[in-house]
C-alpha cells in the first residue's frame, strides 16, 4: 500500500509540471566550469576524491598514462563499488550527489560537480567504463560518454549523454536508448576505430567490479597551437606526472634536462610533482595509488613530525553549524592541532589545514617570516569550516577569521617555546658536542589491509628501498603488530597534550620572570656607570638568591643533577599547597578573601618551591648616604607597570596546581581566585611605604653600612605593620617575587 501511494504522488507531480520546458546546458558551459581549476592539480585530485569517497570505497587506483591510436590518454582506473546505469548518469549530470556517510568514512564531495570540472580542465574529452554487482550477482556494465568533440561535430545546442548499460553481457532492455548511445560512443569516440569490440575491451581492464575513466585530448600549454606541448609532461618521470607550466619549459628539452628543471624550480614542489601532491592529499590516508604501476608513498604527516605537540581548539558554533556537523548541543567539538618539525625532504613551511581528512590549503603561511617558522607545520583538521566548490580553498567567513586567528596564536607560541628551549640549550652547552639531528618515526602502510604501522630502528636508506616495494603487515619486525588483524598503534594523546601545555606555561613564567628582572636591572641611576650598577645587581642577586635555612635544606635532598640543583617540588608537595590554599578558602569553597588571606595563601602555596626568584631589592636604592627622590618616583612607577605581571604570576598559582587523591593530575582545586583590587591595596601598601620612607631618607641620609634585609621565600612583595617598626630610616625592605618554574 505504501508503495502504491508513493507511485500515486509521483504520478501526480508528473502530470503537475509535465508540459513545462526543462533547462538546458549549452556545451560551452563544460570550458567554463573547468575554469574554476586554475591548477590543473587540483582537478587531477577531484577524480582521486570520487575513488575515495564511501559510496565507491576504493582501496586501490592506478593512474596512468597510456597512447591509444596515437592519442595520449590519461586513464583512472580503480577498485571501487562501481556504478549502475543511474548513478552513472547522476555522476555525468550536473548538481546530483547523494554521497552519505558510512561508518565513519565521510565523503568529501557533496556539490554534484566534481567529475565534470575536474575532468574537463584535464581534457576535452571523457568516457566513463563502470562494472557493478547486484544482490542477485547480476553483472552489470555500464559505459557513458562526456565529450566536447562530439557535441561541436553533431552541433548540439545541449549537453547530451549517450549512456548504455549491459546486464550479464547482455544489452539492458530497460534501456531503450542503449543500441543508439552504443552506436554514437562506437562512431564518435576517436579512441576505438569505430569497433564495438574494443569499446568492450575496456571492461576486462576492471576486476569483478570499479570503474575506468579514460580523458583524452588533453590540454596543451597553448591551446591555438596544436603543436605545442601538453600541459601535463607524461614522460619525463614515468613515477610521476609534473606539472610543466610550473616549470615554464620547451617541449623540444630533452628528459633529462626537463629533470633538471623540475628539481632546481623555485615553485613547491607539491605544485610540480603529482606525487608529491598526493602523497599529503590525505590527512590519513586509506587510498593506495599508483602513478604508471609506481606506488605513490603517502605519508601520515601527523605522525612523521619531529618535536611534536599536540593541542586543541575549541571554535564557537553556531545552532546552524551543529546542524551541518550532525552535533547535539551540548556536545564538545573540538579542533585537532599537531605542530612539529618537518623531515628534512620537505622544502615548504605552514599550515596544512584539512576538511573531511581532504588537504584544502597546503602550507598555509601564518607566520610570515621564514626565519622563524621554515621546516615547522601545523596540521589540523577543521570540519568546522566551509570549503569551496573546487576544494582549494575555505569559504572566509567569521569561523574562518576565528579559526586562523587560534591557529596563529598556537603556532607562535610554539615558535616561541623552541627558540627559548634551543637558545637556552645551546647557552649550557657551548662546548658541547653538537646535538643529534631529531628524530622522526617512520610509517609504512601495507598493501593488503591499508593499516599504518612503525618501523622502529630504521635508517633512511633502509626506508627507501621499503618505499619502492609492496609491503606487508607480516614483514614488520615488531612482533606486537605483524599481522592484519592487529589493530593499529594507539597513541596516549591526553599525555601529550597535557606534557605540551605543561612545557607552555613553564615557558611563559621563564619569559616573565626575565621580562621583570630586565625591568629592575635596568634601572639604575642617572650618573652610575653600567659597570658600577652591574656589580651592585651582582652583589644585589648575591645577597638574595640563597634559599633560607629550610629551603636549602629541602632543595639539597631533592634537587635533581639534570637541573643544576635546583629544587623540584614532589607531588607531596604539590599535594601539601592545594590542601593549604583550601583551608584559607574555607574547605575548598570557591569563597572570596581579603587582602590578608591573600597573602596568606600565595605564601603558604608557594613557601617550598623557590626554583627561580625575582629579587625586588630596593635597599641599595641609597648611594653614599643620599637617596634621591626622583629615584623613589621611578621606583612607584615600575611598581604599577608591574601590576598586570603580578596578576598574571597570581593567576598561574591559582589555576595551574591542581592535583588528585593519588598524585597525578586529576579535577582542578577549588582555589580562591585573586581579586584585582587585593593586588591594588598590596602594591597601594608598597607605594605608601615608599612615600613614608622617602621623606624618612630625606631628612635622615644613611650610609651603606646599615644592616641589609635578609633573604625571604615570600610570594608577594609587602611590608606588613609589624616589619614597619624594625625598618632602619630609609631603608626599603621589600620581600623577592618568586616563581615556580615547575
Amino acid at each position: 500500500t505504501a508503495i502504491m501511494e508513493l507511485e500515486q504522488q509521483q504520478q501526480q507531480q508528473d502530470l503537475q509540471v509535465s508540459g513545462l520546458r526543462s533547462a538546458r546546458t549549452n556545451p560551452a558551459y563544460l570550458v567554463s566550469n573547468a575554469t574554476s581549476h586554475l591548477w590543473v592539480f587540483s582537478a587531477i585530485a577531484e577524480l582521486v576524491d570520487n575513488a575515495y569517497d564511501p559510496d565507491c570505497a576504493a582501496a586501490h587506483l592506478d593512474i596512468r598514462h597510456e597512447v591509444m591510436r596515437g592519442i595520449d590518454v590519461l586513464s583512472f582506473t580503480d577498485d571501487g563499488r562501481g556504478m549502475e546505469l543511474n548513478r552513472l548518469h547522476n555522476m555525468l549530470s550536473f548538481g546530483y550527489c547523494d554521497k552519505v556517510p558510512v561508518k565513519g568514512h565521510k565523503p568529501i564531495g557533496h556539490y554534484g560537480n566534481g567529475f565534470k570540472s575536474g575532468s574537463m580542465r584535464i581534457g576535452k574529452d571523457a568516457i566513463v567504463f563502470t562494472k557493478t554487482r547486484l544482490a542477485n550477482n547480476a553483472v552489470v556494465k555500464s559505459v557513458g560518454l562526456l565529450s566536447q568533440t562530439f557535441l561541436a561535430r553533431i552541433g548540439a545546442d545541449t549537453i547530451v549523454l549517450p549512456i548504455c548499460s549491459w546486464v550479464n553481457d547482455q544489452l539492458a532492455e530497460t534501456d531503450p536508448d542503449g543500441a543508439q548511445s552504443l552506436s554514437l560512443i562506437t562512431h564518435h569516440c576517436d579512441l576505438f576505430g569505430g569497433f564495438e569490440s574494443e569499446v568492450l575491451a575496456q571492461f576486462d581492464r576492471i576486476g569483478k567490479h570499479g570503474t575506468r575513466i579514460l580523458i583524452y585530448n588533453l590540454k596543451r600549454t597553448s591551446p591555438d597551437d596544436p603543436s605545442s606541448a601538453l600541459e601535463l609532461d607524461l614522460v619525463s618521470d614515468r613515477s610521476d606526472i609534473v606539472n610543466s607550466e610550473t616549470l615554464q619549459s620547451d617541449a623540444a628539452l630533452p628528459a633529462v634536462q626537463r629533470m633538471q628543471l623540475l628539481q632546481t624550480s623555485v615553485s613547491p614542489l607539491i605544485r610540480r610533482s603529482l606525487k608529491a601532491y598526493l602523497s599529503i592529499l590525505f590527512m590519513k590516508p586509506r587510498l593506495i595509488i599508483r602513478i604508471n604501476n609506481h606506488k605513490v608513498r603517502t605519508q601520515l604527516m601527523q605522525r612523521c613530525l619531529a618535536k611534536r605537540a599536540i593541542d586543541y581548539y575549541s571554535p564557537k558554533l553556531s545552532p546552524s553549524d551543529e546542524t551541518r556537523l550532525k552535533l547535539r548541543s551540548n556536545s564538545n567539538y573540538r579542533v585537532r592541532v599537531v605542530i612539529g618539525v618537518l623531515p628534512a625532504n620537505h622544502s615548504d613551511y605552514g599550515a596544512m589545514l584539512y576538511h573531511n581528512n581532504r588537504l584544502i590549503l597546503p602550507y598555509e603561511k601564518l607566520v610570515k617570516e621564514p626565519e622563524l617558522a621554515s621546516g615547522v607545520a601545523l596540521i589540523a583538521e577543521v570540519d568546522h569550516l566551509e570549503p569551496n566548490h573546487i576544494k582549494q580553498e575555505f569559504i572566509r567567513d567569521a569561523n574562518f577569521r576565528n579559526c586562523f586567528l587560534n591557529l596563529t596564536q598556537k603556532l607562535k607560541e610554539y615558535l616561541e617555546l623552541h627558540r627559548c628551549s634551543d637558545s637556552a640549550a645551546a647557552s649550557s652547552a657551548a662546548a658541547a658536542p653538537p646535538p643529534p639531528p631529531p628524530s622522526y618515526w617512520r610509517w609504512v602502510q601495507c598493501d593488503s589491509c591499508q593499516k599504518w604501522r612503525r618501523l622502529l630502528d630504521v635508517s633512511d636508506d633502509e626506508f627507501r628501498s621499503i618505499e619502492k616495494r609492496a609491503w606487508y603487515c607480516s614483514m614488520n619486525p615488531d612482533a606486537y603488530y605483524n599481522r592484519c588483524d592487529i589493530a593499529e598503534e594507539v597513541e596516549d594523546e591526553e599525555s601529550m597534550v597535557q606534557d605540551y601545555r605543561d612545557a607552555r606555561t613553564t615557558a611563559r613564567r621563564r619569559n616573565e620572570a626575565a621580562a621583570i628582572r630586565s625591568l629592575l636591572s635596568n634601572s639604575r641611576p642617572a650618573g652610575q656607570s653600567a659597570a658600577s650598577h652591574s656589580a651592585e645587581s651582582s652583589s644585589k642577586r648575591a645577597r638574595f638568591d640563597p634559599p633560607s635555612a629550610t629551603s636549602a635544606a629541602v632543595s639539597s635532598s631533592t634537587a635533581s643533577p639534570q637541573l643544576g640543583g635546583r629544587h623540584q617540588p614532589s607531588r607531596q608537595e604539590v599535594r601539601e599547597r592545594s590542601s593549604n590554599i583550601n583551608s584559607c578558602s574555607g574547605g575548598g569553597g570557591n569563597v572570596a578573601m581579603n587582602s590578608t588571606q591573600v597573602e596568606q595563601s600565595v605564601v603558604s602555596a608557594t613557601a617550598e618551591s623557590s626554583t627561580a626568584a625575582v629579587s625586588v631589592d630596593l635597599a641599595a636604592v641609597k648611594r653614599e648616604g643620599a637617596v634621591s627622590a626622583a629615584r623613589f618616583d621611578r621606583v612607584k612607577d615600575q611598581l604599577r607597570s608591574l601590576r598586570c605581571s603580578v596578576i598574571r604570576l597570581l593567576g598561574h598559582i591559582s589555576s595551574d596546581w591542581s592535583t588528585d587523591s593519588d598524585g597525578g593530575r586529576g579535577g582542578p582545586v577549588k582555589v580562591p581566585e585573586f581579586p584585582d583590587q587585593s593586588v591594588d591595596q598590596l602594591l597601594a601598601r608598597v607605594v605608601q611605604d615608599l612615600d613614608r620612607q622617602k621623606k624618612q631618607a630625606q631628612q635622615q641620609p644613611k650610609d651603606d653600612g646599615q644592616k641589609q634585609p635578609g633573604a625571604s621565600s615570600s610570594n608577594v612583595a609587602a611590608v606588613s605593620d609589624a616589619q614597619e617598626a624594625n625598618l632602619s630610616d630609609g631603608e626599603i625592605d621589600i620581600k623577592p617575587i618568586v616563581i615556580d618554574d615547575d
